[in-house]
């Protein structure tokens, strides 16, 4: 829950005196200093603190991101790695960078910070909407621009692919979901294009663990699944295949996600 991260951070940040009287640039070159130092207690302590004077940023990010669909933890989360990025590089202790002399330099890094955080989230999730829509609505072949994209993209990045297979094994449709899971997170291109063969060929060798949950009717379910795949010859895998596509096209639920 959001109120226990909180009080995690606020538990750790009460240990610096008057920590809220302090300036963000303050906070912020306390932790530098204790990395310095490694002094490791010094560092969680100042990260805490900076993470409070932040915090509305959580709201704000939640309230200007619902069709990211994600919990308000999530964004906790998004302010975190700003923070992470903004201490990885330290502009404003660069003599030779522009921010050095900037008192406010501190503030205008770690807000840029949280602006692309979020920038780079929907850049990825607009790109896999993209990428998703156009294997359904067209098979035979894959944009170019995207390649690189379905190379590179963890699947915590994926994330209407993985709304749409959890919505999938909500409603019992396993098969379906197992076949979409295939087609966003395996090698299923070649040449730029959808490779429906590579397709066929990742269904064939699917390793059950990869899809357990923590419901043991539908981990058998799966198995037996995954196994009954093993056993098809390609023209009948193929027919499946079809099958979820022309699913996928005309199903409501599917498509609203899509079109978030």
């Amino acid at each position: 829950m959001l109120h226990d991260v909180y009080n995690t951070y606020y538990q750790c940040a009460s240990s610096i005196p008057n920590w809220e009287s302090m300036s963000k640039a303050d906070l912020a070159n306390a932790y530098c200093d204790a990395e310095e130092k490694g002094d490791e207690e010094g560092k969680s302590r100042y990260y805490s603190a900076l993470m409070l004077r932040y915090w509305g940023n959580v709201f704000k990010l939640f309230r200007e991101s619902k069709s990211a669909r994600l919990e308000i933890e999530d964004f906790a989360s998004w302010l975190s790695e700003s923070l992470n990025v903004a201490f990885k590089y330290k502009r404003w202790r660069d003599p030779n960078h522009k921010a050095f002399k900037d008192p406010d330099a501190v503030d205008k890094i770690i807000n840029r910070c949280i602006y692309s955080t979020r920038k780079r989230y929907y850049t990825y999730f607009n790109k896999d909407k993209r990428k998703l829509n156009y294997i359904i609505f067209s098979s035979d072949s894959y944009p170019s621009d995207l390649l690189d994209f379905h190379n590179n993209v963890t699947p915590s990045q994926n994330t209407t692919c993985k709304d749409i297979i959890t919505n999938l094994v909500k409603r019992g449709k396993l098969e379906e979901a197992i076949i979409v899971d295939s087609i966003c997170y395996q090698d299923t291109t070649q040449n730029g294009n959808f490779s429906r063969r590579k397709l066929l060929k990742e269904l064939k060798e699917l390793d059950a663990s990869r899809f357990l949950l923590n419901k043991e009717d539908l981990n058998l379910q799966i198995k037996d699944i995954i196994n009954n795949f093993k056993t098809l010859d390609s023209a009948q895998l193929s027919r499946k295949i079809t099958k979820t596509l022309n699913f996928l096209k005309k199903d409501k639920e599917v498509l609203n996600i899509l079109c978030c």
